[in-house]
């Protein structure tokens, strides 16, 4: 056990480039258990890498990833799954030609009843009144909504969320947030989001993480790192 990490998932100097550019630079996190943590930054900052190191997707060059004090470093993506850790990507991975039961389906719940699984999430994601309709028909938003349930259907215990807001009318990111807090509040979840508009998850986080270069600059309460001067010159440009 290292004794300054104690987090549901710990982060513990990964590195990775691409074609000598370095994408993630020696980052070392934390993220609480059951709390709901911004990860911010300019584009290029290395946010979707870090989410897909953390999740399996790409392998680090250097560094691990800690789940639960667990080692993951280097395990498939199903098997992190598995193991209670979901993710949504920043354009939905539904199935446009199936009904959105239909698309919770293709999720392997380790929920006993599948029926109950689909009818739960579906009711806590507000969509049960369009179980039947196809997910092609379904709004930007919707289709947040719908990845974040078929993401539940795996019961993890971390859910990673990349870009949520990105796209979705006004109305349904409200929405989206307050969904976010019943994971916590309700279910005892402990959601990681990606955003790049600092503004928009403010409210929602009870931490954010600033990226900067693949490397963690700073990580407080959103008043604090609003006011960071770091901050406001790397990432606002004021």
């Amino acid at each position: 056990m290292h004794t300054r990490h104690m987090g549901i998932i710990d982060v513990v100097d990964l590195s990775r480039s691409f074609g000598g550019q370095q994408a993630v630079d020696d980052l070392t996190m934390s993220v609480d258990s059951e709390s709901i943590t911004g990860m911010i930054g300019p584009n290029g900052s290395g946010k979707t890498t870090t989410f897909n190191l953390i999740t399996g997707l790409l392998q680090p060059d250097s560094g691990r990833v800690e789940f639960r004090g667990t080692d993951i470093t280097g395990w498939k993506p199903y098997r992190i799954a598995n193991e209670g850790l979901g993710r949504t990507f920043q354009q939905a991975r539904v199935f446009d030609e199936m009904t959105l039961e239909e698309n919770l389906r293709t999720v392997e719940t380790p929920d006993d009843d599948v029926d109950e699984a689909v009818d739960r999430w579906l009711s806590f994601v507000e969509l049960d009144d369009h179980r039947h309709h196809y997910a092609g028909n379904l709004s930007g938003g919707q289709q947040v909504l719908l990845g974040i349930a078929r993401t539940l259907m795996l019961d993890p215990d971390l859910i990673l969320l990349d870009e949520p807001f990105a796209g979705v009318n006004p109305g349904l990111v409200d929405d989206i947030a307050a969904l976010l807090e019943r994971l916590r509040t309700e279910e005892g979840k402990t959601v990681l989001v990606v955003d790049h508009e600092i503004d928009e998850i403010s409210s929602l986080c009870d931490e954010l993480v600033v990226l900067v270069d693949g490397h963690q600059l700073l990580k407080d309460e959103p008043s604090v790192v609003r006011e960071d001067d770091r901050v406001r010159e790397s990432y606002l440009g004021l």
